[in-house]
């Protein structure tokens, strides 16, 4: 079976900064199976544009983020949006925007979410592997 993971922005982070363990997890995967909501590049962006090292931060964000397949939003991703919102505010555990629209994006796109963050946990319907 075909594994096809999304990355989420601190795991991209975390791999251009050579951490081992978040390389060997991505290195297991096929250039073409992984995937970066274009939410993700928006925050790795924004990241490189508030550092003192912009124009080297933005050429490794590029040069590893264009050979990867960059999720657009659209109307289903939206959709998932909504519901997912919907029911952590019923659950009462809210997480950062960026985050569900990241979550919408691999729901809609049946992909697993690599990423560091916890509480992802609270969005059954996502598939995910949590690196610690």
């Amino acid at each position: 079976m075909v594994v096809k993971v999304a990355l989420d922005t601190n795991i991209i982070v975390e791999y251009l900064r050579q951490n081992v363990v978040v390389k060997k997890h991505i290195d297991n995967f096929i250039t073409s199976n992984i995937f970066i909501p274009v939410i993700v590049l928006g925050e790795l962006y924004f990241g490189a544009n508030i550092s003192l090292k912009k124009d080297k931060n933005r050429k490794e964000i590029d040069v590893f983020c264009n050979k990867l397949n960059i999720i657009q939003i659209d109307s289903e991703i939206a959709t998932y949006y909504s519901e997912i919102r919907k029911k952590l505010k019923e659950l009462g555990k809210p997480i950062p925007e960026n985050d569900i629209w990241i979550a919408a994006s691999c729901i809609a796109y049946d992909l697993t979410l690599l990423t560091l963050d916890k509480h992802f946990d609270n969005i059954k319907e996502l598939k995910k592997i949590t690196i610690i």
